[in-house]
C-alpha cells in the first residue's frame, strides 16, 4: 500500500468506489452522480486547505483519504474500494495519512453501524467524542476525535507497512 497525491483523473475510480451500493449503505451517505463527483474532486484539488491522497495497492487505485476544514473542525474521510475491504488497507492508509497530516484535533463522523470504519478509526487512535451524534438524512453519525501527535499506531503498522512515493508529496493542482 502506498499513498500518492490525488490527480484529476482519479475521480473516475473514486466515482465507482463511492457509488457501490454496499459502500453507500455502510457509509450512510448519498452517492454523487458522475458529473457531480468530477466537479467535487476538481474543487477539492483547487482548495489549498485540502490534503488528499490516493491509496494504491499493487498499482490499483484502492481508494482515497483526505482532510479538510468544515465548521472550524479539521475532518478526515476515506473510502476504500470494496475489493480491498478486510485486508488492512483502510487501516494502513489512514495510519500513513495521519503521519502526513499535521493538524490536530482531527474529527471523523462515521455511521453508527459502520463497524468496519469504527474499528479502523479505533486502531488509528480515534476516540468517541463527547458530542451528540449527528442525525443526517442518510444515517446517524457518531463523532470520533484524534488528538495525539502524528505517530503510527503499533497495531496498524504491523498489519502493513505503507510505502509513500517520495517523489510525490504535494497535492496536485492539475485539473486536466
Amino acid at each position: 500500500m502506498r499513498l500518492r497525491s490525488v490527480q484529476a483523473a482519479d475521480h473516475n475510480s473514486f466515482f465507482g468506489h463511492q457509488a457501490d451500493p454496499e459502500a453507500v449503505r455502510m457509509g450512510g451517505y448519498t452517492p454523487r452522480g458522475r458529473k457531480e463527483n468530477r466537479e467535487h474532486w476538481l474543487s477539492l484539488l483547487a482548495d489549498p486547505t485540502v490534503n488528499a491522497r490516493t491509496t494504491w495497492v499493487d498499482d490499483l487505485n484502492a481508494g482515497h483519504v483526505s482532510a479538510w476544514t468544515h465548521n472550524e473542525k479539521r475532518q478526515i474521510g476515506y473510502v476504500i474500494a470494496k475489493d480491498f475491504w478486510g485486508q488492512g488497507v483502510g487501516t494502513a492508509a489512514l495510519a500513513a495519512f495521519l503521519d502526513e497530516e499535521d493538524h490536530r484535533s482531527l474529527w471523523a463522523f462515521v455511521a453508527h453501524d459502520n463497524v468496519r470504519s469504527l474499528r479502523v478509526l479505533d486502531k488509528c487512535g480515534f476516540e468517541r467524542a463527547d458530542q451528540p451524534a449527528q442525525d443526517t438524512s442518510d444515517a446517524i453519525h457518531v463523532a470520533m476525535r484524534h488528538d495525539a501527535a502524528a505517530t503510527r499506531p503499533a497495531e496498524a503498522g504491523r498489519a502493513q507497512q505503507p510505502q509513500r512515493d517520495p517523489d510525490i508529496q504535494e497535492l496536485s493542482r492539475s485539473t486536466a
